[in-house]
C-alpha cells in the first residue's frame, strides 16, 4: 500500500508539472506574438516619419471651416515635447505609490461590500417582516409609528412656479431649471510615441477649440491658445441650474407625501412653454438681462434664449430649459405618522434580533478597521458602505407588497455584484501600476518593455482574481457563517468523493 501511494504521488506530481509545461509555453508564447505586433507597429511609424527626429518644442495650428452643427470647431493647435527616461520613470514611482492606496481600498470595499450585503438582506427581511398594506384614504389610527405599504395618486392642488423665470406647471412635483451659456471650450488629448531604444519618448498634446453649450462658465484666461483666453469674458452669470420641489403633495385624498418623500421623485418630461414673455420674469432677472446690454428673448422648441442678436448665436448668449416631474401613481413604504409619513428606524427595531454570527463579524470588522486604518483607507470605505439604517422607500409605479420587496433583492444583488467587479478591476490596476517600475526600468529597449508589461498584465489579472475572490470567501466566513461552512463542507466532500472513488491515472506517455 505504502509503494502505491508513493507511485500515486509520483504520478500526480508529474501531471501537474506536465500542465504547468503547457500553461507557461502558451503564455509564453502569446507574450511574444503582442510584443512583435507592437514592435513591427512602431517600427512601421518610424520608417514612415523618414528618420527625422522631432525638435524639442514643436508648434502647429490648423484651421478648420466651421460647420453648421453645434457644437463648431475653431482649430486644433498641437504641441510636441519630449520626456525623458528618467521623467517616465518618475511618474511610474508615483503611479506605484496611487496603485498601492488602490489596492488597499480596493480590498476594503470587496470585505464592506459582502457586509453591507448581509445587511441590506436582512434590513428587506426585517421590513418585509413588520409591514403592512394599508388603504390610502383609510387612516388606521393602530398603525400610527409601524411601518405601512400604500399604493396611490399623487397630486398637487397648487400651481408650481419657478421664481426667477415664471414658468408655471400644473399637478407636478418639481421643476427643472437648466441654464447654458454659449462659450468658447478647451479640450485637451495626449498621445505618447515611445523611442525605440533609450526609454525616453515624446508626448503630443492637442488642443481643441470648440464653440458650444456648456452649464458651467469655463475661465479662457487660463487656455493653451493666447487667441481664445478672451473669448468667455463676455459670459456673465445672470441665472443658474436650480430646482424648485413642491413643499407638500397629496397622496391619495387624506395622506399627504413629506420633503424625504418628494425628493426621491424623479422622472421628468419636458415643459411645454407657450406666449413666453420678458414681463413674467422676476424683477432680479429683468435687471440681470437689461444690464447685459441689448438683448431679445426667442422661444424655440420649448428653450428660452437670450441673445445679444437674433439673427445668430454668439459668445456669452444664454439659453434656459425646463423639464418637469409630474405626479403620477406612487409607492411609498415608510413609517406612518398620522396623515404623513417619516423614515422607519429599522436598525433600531432590529436591535434584539442581533446573533452571535452577527457580534463575532463586527468584531472582526473592528479589528480589520484598526489594523488596515494607518492609510485610512479601511476606515472611510467601512464608514461609506453600510446598509440603510432606516426604511422610507418611494417608487413612480405601482408596486404590490412582494414587488416591492422582490425590487429591494434585485436591487441589493445588482449594487453588490458591480462593487465586486468593479473592486477587482481597480484592485487589477493597481497591481499593475505597482510593476510600473519595473516595467519602465525594462523599457530602455522597447521590445522587453514591452513583453515585461504584457507579462505584468496577465499577472496583473490572476492576482487581482485571486485575491479578489479569496478576500470574497474570507468575507463569507465572516459575514454569512453558516452558508459558508456548508459551502466548504459540501466542496471538501465532493473532492473526496472523486479522489477515492477515481481510479488510477496515467501518466503522459513521454513521462
Amino acid at each position: 500500500l505504502i509503494e502505491k501511494e508513493r507511485e500515486r504521488s509520483s504520478l500526480t506530481r508529474k501531471i501537474f508539472i506536465f500542465q504547468s509545461m503547457k500553461a507557461t509555453t502558451l503564455i509564453l508564447i502569446l507574450t511574444i506574438s503582442f510584443a512583435s505586433l507592437a514592435c513591427c507597429r512602431e517600427s512601421a511609424g518610424v520608417l514612415h516619419k523618414s528618420g527625422h527626429r522631432q525638435p524639442t518644442v514643436e508648434s502647429h495650428e490648423t484651421t478648420v471651416e466651421k460647420p453648421k452643427s453645434d457644437p463648431i470647431l475653431l482649430q486644433d493647435d498641437t504641441t510636441t515635447t519630449r520626456k525623458s527616461y528618467g521623467d517616465y520613470l518618475a511618474d511610474s514611482f508615483y503611479a506605484a505609490i496611487v496603485g498601492f492606496f488602490l489596492i488597499c481600498g480596493s480590498c476594503a470595499c470587496i470585505w464592506f461590500n459582502e457586509r453591507r450585503a448581509v445587511d441590506q438582506a436582512k434590513v428587506i427581511l426585517g421590513a418585509k417582516k413588520r409591514a403592512t398594506t394599508q388603504e390610502v384614504d383609510k387612516i388606521d389610527t393602530e398603525k400610527e409609528g409601524e411601518l405601512v405599504h400604500i399604493v396611490a395618486e399623487v397630486h398637487n392642488e397648487n400651481e408650481l412656479v419657478d421664481e426667477e423665470f415664471g414658468i408655471k406647471v400644473t399637478d407636478g412635483a418639481k421643476i427643472i431649471r437648466t441654464v447654458e451659456y454659449y462659450q468658447t471650450i478647451e479640450h485637451q488629448e495626449r498621445r505618447e510615441r515611445r523611442d525605440q531604444i533609450g526609454g525616453g519618448g515624446t508626448v503630443e498634446t492637442t488642443y481643441r477649440y470648440t464653440q458650444e453649450w456648456s452649464s458651467t462658465i469655463h475661465n479662457s484666461s487660463t487656455y493653451h491658445e493666447h487667441r481664445h483666453r478672451n473669448d468667455n469674458d463676455k459670459v456673465k452669470n445672470i441665472a443658474s441650474s436650480h430646482t424648485t420641489m413642491a413643499p407638500v403633495l397629496k397622496f391619495g385624498n387624506e395622506r399627504e407625501l413629506a420633503t424625504s418623500q418628494i425628493s426621491q421623485l424623479n422622472r421628468s418630461s419636458e415643459v411645454i412653454m407657450n406666449n413666453v414673455s420678458i414681463d413674467q420674469f422676476s424683477s432680479h432677472m429683468q435687471k440681470e438681462i437689461n444690464g447685459l446690454g441689448s438683448m431679445n428673448l426667442d422661444t424655440e422648441r420649448n428653450i428660452i434664449y437670450i441673445k445679444h442678436d437674433k439673427s445668430h448665436t454668439s459668445i456669452g448668449d444664454v439659453r434656459v430649459t425646463f423639464r418637469y416631474v409630474p405626479c403620477v401613481e406612487t409607492t411609498i413604504c415608510a413609517q406612518q405618522q398620522k396623515n404623513t409619513f417619516v423614515a422607519y428606524p429599522i436598525e433600531e427595531k432590529m436591535s434584539d434580533e442581533r446573533t452571535c454570527f452577527d457580534g463575532c463579524s463586527s468584531g472582526i470588522d473592528s479589528c480589520c478597521m484598526n489594523v488596515c486604518g494607518c492609510c485610512g483607507c479601511c476606515k472611510l470605505v467601512g464608514e461609506v458602505m453600510k446598509a440603510d439604517s432606516t426604511v422610507n422607500w418611494v417608487y413612480e409605479e405601482n408596486l404590490t407588497f412582494n414587488g416591492l420587496f422582490d425590487r429591494k433583492v434585485s436591487e441589493n444583488e445588482t449594487t453588490t455584484k458591480l462593487i465586486r467587479w468593479g473592486s477587482i478591476l481597480a484592485m487589477g490596476v493597481g497591481i499593475y501600476c505597482l510593476f510600473g517600475p519595473l516595467i519602465q526600468l525594462m523599457s530602455i529597449i522597447q521590445v522587453i518593455g514591452s513583453i515585461v508589461s504584457v507579462l505584468a498584465f496577465i499577472v496583473s489579472v490572476i492576482l487581482a482574481l485571486l485575491i479578489g475572490w479569496t478576500l470574497i470567501l474570507l468575507a463569507w466566513i465572516a459575514h454569512r457563517p453558516i452558508l459558508a461552512i456548508l459551502m466548504i463542507a459540501v466542496t471538501v466532500g465532493v473532492v473526496c468523493i472523486f479522489t477515492f472513488a477515481g481510479g488510477e491515472e496515467k501518466a503522459p506517455a513521454f513521462l
